[in-house]
């Protein structure tokens, strides 16, 4: 992800790089009409995997949504589903570098508790560039491995909120 550093030693983007790569990914990829609501899912990472997500995922599907793992699709798929996307909702990581070429999208990302690094604020700072809602939820961890225990009746409360007002989701 296109960075810089401020004066402050603050972790920067650097949105002039997003936009050269959203106005390139617009004139390729399609946009749909009937946007989807994506849950990512990574079962083969050793590292922040949901460990409920059996639970988490049979929640969702009565709101709509489709699980979708990034690490099997290839990059132009994965910028059509998050291009196309009104929901999207995972455990933190590299997948939410896609947000760059999502609009009106409702993001949650579930963050391991006790976890900082420069990368704590990165996809909220994409999203707030363009205009996403962004919900970054601290979530318990069962190992080492930040592997997070996702408060499912968090998550729902928050899927409800975003589905009956007057956010993008309708």
């Amino acid at each position: 992800i296109p960075n810089s550093y401020s004066k402050n030693n603050f972790y920067l983007l650097d949105k002039r790089s997003f936009d050269w790569i959203r106005d390139k990914v617009n004139i390729i990829i399609p946009k749909i009409n009937d946007r989807k609501k994506f849950f990512i899912s990574r079962p083969d990472n050793l590292e922040r995997r949901i460990t409920n997500e059996n639970e988490l995922f049979l929640m969702l599907k009565k709101y709509g949504f489709e699980k979708i793992n990034p690490d099997k699709m290839t990059v132009r798929d994965q910028i059509e589903k998050f291009s196309n996307s009104s929901f999207v909702i995972g455990a933190h990581g590299a997948s939410f570098s896609n947000l760059i070429v999502s609009s009106k999208c409702v993001v949650i990302e579930l963050y391991p508790e006790g976890r900082y690094s420069e990368s704590t604020m990165t996809y909220y700072q994409i999203s707030q560039m363009y205009g996403l809602k962004h919900y970054l939820v601290t979530s318990k961890c069962d190992s080492k491995n930040e592997n997070i225990i996702a408060d499912v009746s968090l998550v729902e409360k928050i899927v409800k909120i975003s589905i009956t007002s007057n956010g993008y989701i309708l």
